[in-house]
């Protein structure tokens, strides 16, 4: 008895964790932006709504063609602090303090099952552009 109710209870949480995972052939997988709000919670408690399927990360709004020091630019709300890389002398448009963002990103993948997804562009200004395909390699392989 212990064994049949010890494989029920594992095949069941088998299932619920399986269930949860993404499906990219379901019509009513839900998708989600998050990143811009001010008051905004942590990405993983986005990520454990299990009504939640996909999360956009928003937004890289700075493309490297016309952003200062030739790197893209990021802006995910109340999620990083103030602080941005510098690149050959020039102070970027690049987030360098988002103390919880790729810790949550991992576990929204492994422990939710979710698809998490970088959202290029956003708003206005909507002066976004790519000059030519080498900017374009080198923007993808950043």
């Amino acid at each position: 008895m212990p064994f049949i109710l010890s494989a029920t209870l594992a095949t069941t949480a088998f299932a619920a964790i399986a269930s949860a995972a993404f499906n990219p052939l379901s019509k009513t997988n839900v998708a989600v932006y998050w990143g811009q709000g001010p008051y905004q919670n942590r990405l993983l408690t986005t990520c454990q709504n299990p009504s939640v399927d996909i999360v956009n990360v928003a937004f890289v709004n700075a493309f490297p063609d016309n952003s200062p020091g030739a790197w893209p630019g990021t802006n995910f709300g109340n999620q990083c602090g103030d602080q941005t890389y510098t690149h050959n002398g020039v102070s970027t448009l690049l987030k360098s303090n988002c103390p919880t963002i790729g810790s949550d990103i991992i576990t929204c993948q492994q422990t939710y099952g979710k698809k998490v997804l970088l959202s290029l562009g956003g708003g206005y200004p909507t002066n976004y552009y790519i000059a030519n395909d080498t900017s374009a390699n080198n923007f993808a392989d950043f």
